[in-house]
């Protein structure tokens, strides 16, 4: 007999009691998961679950919270705790839903949120007690007030945007830092740019609404002193407000001064940018070691398609060698399957990332998320395949219905491209050639730490103790020429050549 479970109305003061349990699941295979170089770095997940670090941070201290990060540890059969918080996006989808069934057959109060519940709320009602919709700064806390009254509601949609200054500093001490590749820290929401594909402005709107420096400041003095050698800035766009962009930048150039070795910072910015100058020169005393660009595609009709306009105004290839010019290392988004690709656009894509010397291109087909302006059209038009679930960009799969080449051709178009990008002579290619690029390279020294040592050992026996000869080749080439080219950034190539494990092994067996 199935266990009785408690009506949302019914939950109240001993769930609280008992504590929270807040779940990120694993994520499946992706070219982002970085699955199959986890064994050479050393660490579980590239990011800690922000998003329940600050849902923690929301919840008051008489209520014991744990999180769980699937990539850490699985999820407990039967947890303790009777109320059971699940976040996810569109790929995690399957186990969010495995996993709010089994705590529910269980009898305990689930809710879900994240992205998953923001983008596809029809799908995940059936199978929470409690769905958030929305940011949860504010909704959170309602909701435990509401069970210590003894009357949660079922849905706890955003009633207003979120001021971010509201956005309290994530518990670090719920996660296992060290597990992880790089700190997170989100400094502002929204984005001023409305393209057609992108999910942003439908979660976060428009507005780029900031959190106040000396708060940002705080968090990332709180990585630091975990031990984190790497900060990754989380807002969809760093410079979408770049006034207050630059006071941060200006607050970590300091506090960079005021340390033996200060972190290397990530970000995601948008191409525009690099026509300011003065922003770049900061992002490079401030030791910015790379930035996401999304570039998507270099057909100028496919970037009028989808409202890129921002990538309409500048020439792509000098725009990268302008973000390699300042020692920055570029990470490109990549997308095919635009209404304008005909099959000449893999060809075309090819030889751009080659030109732009841009060594780690995550490459996507085209997907119409739920809600997007490109949803609405393709559905419109009878261009989506309903039977498709969306999310995972990087496989050989997707819910649009091309309309320049057979679906077929666009899959198996995508795979060779993949699978071209990262055979070991294009990559090398790119790698060292944006090292060519980089004219003011002035990081701080990376700190060697015994992970960081072990890491860097793992890499060199896994390139030099094997029977493949072109692999060995290959590592031995890739360290040559960075000696020669800019020996200064040995470390951050001896990184990327981990990676490239996991990108080489994702475009050869899992596309």
């Amino acid at each position: 007999m199935e266990p009785t479970r408690p009506t949302v109305g019914e939950a109240a003061g001993v769930s609280l009691r008992k504590g929270i349990y807040l779940i990120q699941p694993k994520f499946p295979p992706s070219f982002w998961g970085m699955d199959f170089c986890r064994d050479l770095s050393g660490y579980s997940a590239n990011f800690p679950p922000l998003n329940l670090m600050t849902l923690a941070a929301l919840t008051p201290a008489d209520i014991p919270v744990t999180i769980c990060d699937e990539h850490i540890e699985p999820a407990l059969p039967q947890p303790a705790q009777e109320i059971i918080g699940i976040t996810g996006y569109l790929l995690q989808k399957e186990r969010v839903l495995e996993l709010a069934d089994r705590y529910r057959s269980q009898g305990k109060l689930v809710a879900i949120g994240g992205p998953i519940a923001n983008l596809t709320p029809d799908e995940c009602r059936p199978h929470c007690d409690v769905l958030f919709e929305g940011e949860s700064e504010y909704t959170w806390p309602q909701f435990i007030a509401d069970l210590r009254n003894g009357t949660p509601a079922e849905h706890y949609p955003e009633a207003t945007r979120v001021e971010m200054g509201h956005s309290p500093p994530p518990r670090l001490d719920l996660v296992k830092v060290r597990r992880y590749a790089q700190g997170i820290v989100q400094t502002a929401r929204g984005c001023p740019f409305n393209c057609e594909f992108c999910d942003i402005t439908i979660m976060f709107g428009r507005a780029v609404r900031v959190k106040p420096v000396s708060q940002v400041m705080e968090e990332v003095r709180r990585w630091y002193e975990a031990g984190m050698l790497a900060i990754f800035f989380a807002d969809d766009n760093f410079a979408g407000n770049r006034t207050h962009s630059r006071e941060l930048l200006h607050e970590l150039i300091k506090f960079n001064a005021s340390v033996p070795y200060p972190p290397v910072y990530h970000c995601q910015i948008s191409v525009d940018i690099t026509g300011d100058p003065e922003f770049l020169e900061l992002m490079r005393q401030a030791n910015f070691h790379a930035v996401f660009v999304g570039i998507e595609t270099p057909r100028k009709e496919s970037l009028k398609e989808s409202n890129k306009v921002q990538n309409l105004k500048v020439d792509l290839v000098k725009a990268v060698q302008i973000f390699q010019s300042y020692g920055l290392f570029v990470f490109a988004g990549m997308i095919v399957g635009f209404d304008n690709d005909d099959e000449g656009i893999f060809d075309e894509v090819y030889n751009f990332v080659q030109a732009a010397k841009i060594p780690l291109a995550m490459v996507g087909l085209l997907q119409a998320l739920p809600k997007t302006a490109l949803h609405r059209r393709l559905l419109e038009a009878g261009r989506i395949r309903q039977e498709i679930e969306t999310g995972n960009n990087t496989r050989a799969v997707t819910n649009v219905i091309p309309l320049k080449m057979p679906y077929q051709r666009l899959c198996a178009g995508y795979i060779n491209l993949c699978r071209k990008l990262y055979s070991y002579g294009p990559f090398r290619e790119r790698l060292i050639g944006s090292l060519e690029n980089f004219t003011a390279y002035t990081h701080r020294a990376h700190r060697i730490t015994p992970a960081t040592f072990l890491a860097g050992m793992r890499v060199i026996l896994y390139y030099l103790f094997t029977l493949d000869f072109r692999r060995q080749i290959f590592f031995v080439r890739s360290l040559f020429d960075t000696l020669r080219v800019k020996p200064q950034a040995l470390v951050p190539v001896m990184w990327y050549l981990g990676m490239y494990k996991h990108l080489r092994s994702f475009a050869h067996e899992c596309l």
